[in-house]
């Protein structure tokens, strides 16, 4: 008894250090270990990405250096309408080669089985179940969570008419129709940008087509076709187009980056990444460039060369390729600074500058918040992100202050996925584009919505006119909207023949250039009926509204400013794990304190001995210790890695140059928050005149002027 009493207690030291320990980790891409070298399931495809009834094959690759024989491995598959469950499936041995043993499977998808899928693979080998994609590591389960294992979104069974048709239009602000449309037949037209001058606007397809059209004619000026060998690694391919001032055109195409000169289709010089590029950019005086996509890469070039001046790998233990998806970037005008957003398991936001490959500012977006959407302002000092849509964080877009690591606001009025968010080049408005709610507008000083387009479906493009008073939108049920800031009215609401999957506007708001094709928000995990076309269910006669949400019950959220930060909130699942923790500490105390008194005699009373050990007590101490134990170890375990072991945000406050040396009036002198009014969510300072919440021009002169009601 002795004996067992003792190891118990060398086990219960052991576990409480090792656990007190890891409530101090800080995980970041220098200190993670390397993923083990035991067997592993590498990556996950289908062929065709996309695309109506017919057969498709699905394929992974087990990498298992002793060469084991599996018990089996298996894909399950899971139609993503929020009520389909996965389905299990045997997958066929395929070629070994140096790189691993290839597993494939292949299904024939019907008509009724129009919708996004998901799937995920499983292999036993022994005792040892591994799964891919595995972004949690490699003891976890499948799901889609910040602690397990992700799915892999495809394919996408679509109609025919959604593949065939696709066009390019170019609108005049003042017109009720295309000036005129461009057919591009099967190809989807993923980007679509303005020069400076707005005479010429630019789109590129996912199929490496570059057209370059002057705004009064529909046949382009000049075309160019990249020459990218198909493969695994460029099938998603989002093809994009960016303008400088200086007459530079910057374009990757298949994973390859090209630069052009307007009044040329011959490239300048190209530099192939090897993989889907999902953002870039060009500083307006045409001399850096950026890149970010699949690989987790973020690449830099100055255009004088096209080898990269730097790359910078975004680590994160699980995800594919080792690392954390970019979905989105943005750059300064200036190109001093630029902004990545990253998917599971990462879901951060990066700041670079072109001067050195380190990031200068990052932060966690959430604990299951992957970054759909970045959008900067033209000083660098405010940017917003967008996505999320998950229960484990209740908000969808986050505003950061350049430097400050605690956001200035998060927005939580919808808790639908954010597909795309915008803000003004001076910082003052907040645009924000849903998955199912449709186009939301925010004054930035605060998280409070003042304006929403709802039965528009996914949107899927926005873009401001340069002074930021006129803002364009396109959506996944065939709309492109246009009207000003303060939401008075819907200028225009232009409906297409497909869905938006670009669009810009020019800088003075006088054309809108869209091109339609197969957006890739086609949502799954979202609360409402999706008539976007998403999970096979579309609205082609959605009526969109535009609802004034000033002064409503929403408004009653405060505003918290980047300095004050947020009242905390009680993490249930903290407590969960802290009080079994405790009373693990004081059992396991007690026991060691009754084992010292009754073994060493240490309550004595004229030399007669008053607590003697009793085997009956210390069982039941004992098993006290060892319940408390086991139930901390199953909170610790079952519970959000990311919650309790804590990556901090790692944060190097940036180098801003003088002319951006200013205090948070730089934005706006009313972005601080203002004083409340009576009324339900009266602001005074956020330049919204709320008649409803009792403002006036002589309570509130910054936002009421003379001719609005008192």
């Amino acid at each position: 008894m002795k004996k067992f009493i003792f190891f118990a207690f060398i086990i219960i030291f052991f576990f409480f250090s090792k656990f007190s320990f890891a409530q101090q980790v800080i995980i970041n891409s220098n200190q993670e270990k390397k993923v083990s070298e035991g067997p592993r399931l590498e990556t996950g495809s289908v062929n065709p990405m996309h695309g109506g009834s017919g057969l498709y094959t699905f394929l992974t690759i087990l990498i298992n250096s002793r060469e084991q024989t599996p018990d089996y491995v298996k894909i399950f598959i899971q139609k993503g309408d929020g009520k389909s469950k996965f389905e299990g499936f045997s997958m066929t041995k395929g070629v070994t080669s140096p790189q691993g043993t290839a597993y494939q499977f292949t299904k024939t998808f019907e008509v009724k089985d129009e919708g996004m899928h998901e799937f995920y693979f499983e292999a036993k080998i022994g005792n040892k179940t591994i799964h891919g994609p595995s972004y949690g590591g490699e003891n976890c389960e499948p799901g889609m969570c910040a602690a397990c294992c992700g799915a892999w979104g495809g394919p996408k069974i679509i109609s025919t008419k959604l593949i065939e048709e696709n066009k390019v239009y170019l609108f005049q602000k003042d017109k009720d129709e295309p000036i005129w449309f461009f057919d591009a037949g099967k190809n989807w037209i993923t980007s679509t940008v303005f020069s400076f001058d707005e005479k010429n606007f630019a789109v590129a397809d996912n199929n490496q087509n570059i057209y370059f059209f002057d705004v009064n004619s529909n046949k382009p000026k000049w075309t160019f076709t990249g020459v990218a060998k198909e493969g695994s690694g460029t099938g998603m391919d989002k093809g994009l187009v960016v303008f400088s001032r200086n007459g530079y055109l910057a374009a990757s195409l298949k994973g390859v980056v090209y630069l052009f000169r307007v009044d040329s289709n011959q490239p300048i010089w190209s530099y192939p990444t090897g993989m889907v590029l999902n953002g870039l950019v060009i500083s307006e005086d045409g001399k850096y460039i950026a890149a970010a996509g699949r690989d987790t890469n973020v690449y830099l070039w100055k255009t004088q060369s096209s080898k990269p001046a730097w790359v910078h790998k975004i680590e994160a233990k699980g995800g594919l390729l080792g690392g954390s998806v970019i979905i989105s970037l943005a750059m300064t005008p200036d190109g001093k600074y630029f902004v990545v957003g990253t998917s599971c398991p990462d879901r951060s936001v990066h700041v670079f500058t072109p001067s050195r490959p380190e990031e200068i500012f990052q932060a966690k977006a959430g604990s299951n918040f992957p970054v759909g959407s970045v959008s900067i302002s033209d000083d660098g000092q405010y940017f917003l992100a967008g996505g999320g849509g998950d229960p484990e964080d209740s908000y969808t877009a986050i505003l950061y202050k350049m430097g400050t690591s605690e956001p200035v606001w998060r927005f939580d009025y919808s808790r639908n996925p954010v597909s795309e968010v915008a803000i003004s080049s001076d910082a003052k408005s907040c645009v924000i584009g849903s998955n199912m709610d449709g186009l939301i507008f925010n004054d930035c000083s605060g998280k409070n919505p003042i304006w929403q387009i709802k039965n528009a479906g996914t949107i899927s493009a926005i873009a401001f006119s340069q002074d930021g008073r006129l803002v364009a939108s396109g959506s996944l049920t065939n709309h492109v909207f246009l009207l000003p800031i303060d939401g008075s009215k819907i200028l225009r609401d232009w409906k297409i023949e497909n869905k938006v999957e670009s669009l810009d506007m020019s800088a003075s708001g006088t054309y809108i250039a869209v091109g339609t094709g197969l957006n890739r928000f086609f949502s799954t995990s979202a609360e409402g009926v999706n008539a976007s076309g998403a999970g096979g269910v579309e609205d082609k006669d959605a009526q969109p509204q535009l609802i004034n949400l000033r002064g409503s019950s929403q408004q009653a959220n405060t505003i918290q400013s980047s300095g004050s930060g947020q009242k905390s909130k009680i993490n249930w699942r903290q407590l969960a794990i802290i009080f079994p923790a405790i009373g693990f500490a004081l059992s396991a105390l007690g026991l060691a304190i009754y084992y010292a008194i009754t073994k060493l005699n240490l309550l004595k009373r004229n030399d007669e001995q008053l607590l003697i050990f009793n085997k009956k007590i210390a069982i039941i101490l004992l098993i006290i210790v060892v319940l408390s134990l086991l139930l901390t170890l199953f909170f610790f375990l079952k519970s959000n890695s990311a919650i309790f072991v804590g990556r901090k945000d790692s944060v190097v406050q940036p180098k801003i140059e003088t002319q951006n040396k200013q205090d948070s009036s730089k934005v706006n002198t009313n972005n601080a928050p203002g004083k409340y009014q009576q009324g339900e969510g009266g602001s005074c300072g956020n330049h919204v005149c709320e008649s409803s919440a009792g403002e006036t021009k002589e309570s509130c002169p910054k936002d009421c002027s003379a001719g609005d009601k008192k």
